[in-house]
């Protein structure tokens, strides 16, 4: 961008907390020359235009940003930049994205990029969609232009007719589309069961959605605060949808007493243990849906364990996270001209943050964090919350364990984009899984992972590498990589997508692990 651009860009980013709270700032808008290097391959996107982004976010040291494209880039033209400055773990974003799309939710996706900004390092941030028109309609493969897509993103909105003010219509000059929403609203004030919500929304995509906002420990999205949620009235059934975002206070971070309006869950620390309905503002739609009858939420939550909110599935994939991000993440804390990268808003909370606080806050260790309102809470290391929410949630409803886990490591989930793309019916069916294709070694053959004590791997998908020896993770164990079945240069390719030349991963579900190439999707080999 121009040096004035840039000169308005860093004066409009300079918003302390107060600035906030008074509404003391203003957007800005710059066009800029932007250039995405991804893979060795540079492309560059001449009139992008750069916009400061954030609500609380526009009083941190480093802020976040939304990029439009000119042209599509992975079939998107729009992305936000979130600089995670709040969130010491790094990968809450990320996490939290990537479990809703193993669970087949209609989602966001996320990965991160390392941004400069005229020459200056801006560091590590999490890239995010945003479920805007253009990317709604890719999830869900419509090409209809006049979408029915409402954002709540002010805290207070407990769906109910009388909250729908907090909420707006994405296209702001089209008022039936909030009429409609309010008409919607106004019929779930009606409903008296779960099959009277079940008219009018998707009520599976609904009950994942609040289950994965109690185990996560959510305090920024429907249970709590109200906000942070999108709705669509999906063309396939023509019912709503809610899509959740923005996920930075996840994992207990922002939790304490004082979030719940009517005053219970006083001196408790441990918020992973509480029940569904003690975690919520006991907002009356969570009675209607969940507290009168469980049924559906039991089995919607059993799911949600099974494929992606497990010990065994996340530790694994948090690791991966880190091992990618990690030089990066030593970045972010390095400085230059004694300036950490980024921290251009002088004015703004500086969410100090160390590499050490960073390997805590991932694994099992407490950090603490200061809200909107000054209070510090002491936030559970990731991997902590995780195992703890899964054991109280197996707990409270008599869950075996020993079967999930067995199931998170020999079934596959479909994810929603996945049913959509190949014609299906994402709401029909309420099992977002299947057994997995297993490819059984001949009998004769011995796997030169027997002589180390573990068995050979039916699959061929690798978890780890050791002195040239592959490892994967099956029935809950490790186990070696048939090096004679799984060929180092075979993927399963199909008439739809051949093999990727490189292994970056960017997607995955039951039909294989997808790469991007050359504008294309192509299936990663098994030596990946």
């Amino acid at each position: 961008m121009t040096d004035d651009d840039y000169k308005e860009v860093i004066e409009n980013a300079q918003v302390s907390q107060n600035d906030f709270i008074t509404g003391n700032f203003k957007n800005v808008n710059v066009r800029v020359n932007f250039t995405i290097t991804d893979n060795g391959k540079t492309i560059f996107f001449p009139e992008t235009t750069l916009q400061l982004d954030g609500n609380y976010a526009r009083s941190f040291s480093k802020p976040n940003f939304n990029i439009k494209l000119p042209t599509e880039y992975n079939n998107r033209k729009n992305f936000h930049l979130h600089s995670s400055v709040n969130d010491k773990s790094h990968i809450k974003q990320k996490l939290v994205c990537d479990i809703l799309n193993r669970v087949g939710l209609p989602s966001t996706q996320s990965t991160f990029v390392r941004l400069t900004i005229n020459g200056n390092l801006y560091g590590l941030y999490t890239l995010m969609d945003t479920p805007e028109p253009s990317n709604i309609k890719r999830l869900y493969n419509t090409k209809k232009d006049d979408l029915k897509i409402i954002q709540c993103k002010y805290t207070g909105f407990t769906f109910t007719y009388g909250t729908a003010n907090y909420c707006v219509s994405d296209d702001s000059d089209d008022k039936s589309n909030i009429q409609e929403f309010n008409e919607f609203l106004a019929e779930v004030d009606k409903a008296q069961t779960i099959e009277d919500l079940e008219k009018i929304m998707n009520i599976d995509i609904f009950l994942k959605y609040i289950a994965i906002d109690w185990i996560i420990g959510s305090s920024d999205h429907l249970l709590i605060n109200g906000n942070n949620v999108y709705f669509y009235k999906s063309e396939i059934n023509n019912k709503w949808d809610i899509i959740y975002y923005d996920f930075d206070n996840t994992f207990g971070q922002g939790i304490g007493d004082w979030v719940w309006t009517n005053g219970k869950n006083k001196d408790i620390k441990e918020y992973y243990k509480l029940s569904f309905k003690q975690f919520t503002n006991d907002q009356r739609i969570f009675d209607v849906a969940v507290n009168n009858d469980d049924t559906r939420f039991i089995q919607n939550l059993k799911d949600i364990l099974t494929f992606g909110f497990n010990p065994v599935l996340l530790n694994l994939h948090i690791n991966n996270i880190k091992e990618l991000i990690d030089p990066y993440i030593r970045e972010e804390f390095t400085s230059v001209n004694d300036q950490l990268p980024g921290r251009i808003n002088k004015k703004g909370l500086s969410m100090e943050s160390s590499y050490e606080e960073y390997q805590m806050a991932t694994e099992y260790k407490t950090t603490n964090y200061t809200d909107i309102s000054g209070q510090i809470n002491f936030v559970p290391g990731i991997k902590f919350w995780i195992e703890n929410s899964f054991e109280n949630v197996c707990n409270q409803y008599k869950f075996d364990k020993d079967e999930i886990l067995d199931n998170a490591v020999t079934l596959t989930p479909i994810s929603f984009f996945t049913r959509i793309k190949n014609g299906e019916l994402p709401y029909d069916d309420n099992s977002i899984g299947q057994s997995a294709v297993e490819e059984p070694k001949p009998a004769e053959e011995k796997c030169w992972s027997e002589e180390q004590g573990f068995p050979c791997c039916k699959g061929c998908v690798v978890i780890y590498t050791e002195n040239n020896e592959k490892w994967g993770i099956e029935n809950d164990e490790w186990c070696g990589i048939n090096k004679t079945t799984c060929q180092e240069d075979y993927c399963n390719k199909n008439n739809e997508y051949e093999c990727c030349e490189t292994c970056t991963e960017y997607f995955s579900d039951n039909t294989g692990r997808y790469g991007y190439e050359n504008e294309k999707w192509c299936l990663l080999k098994d030596s990946c």
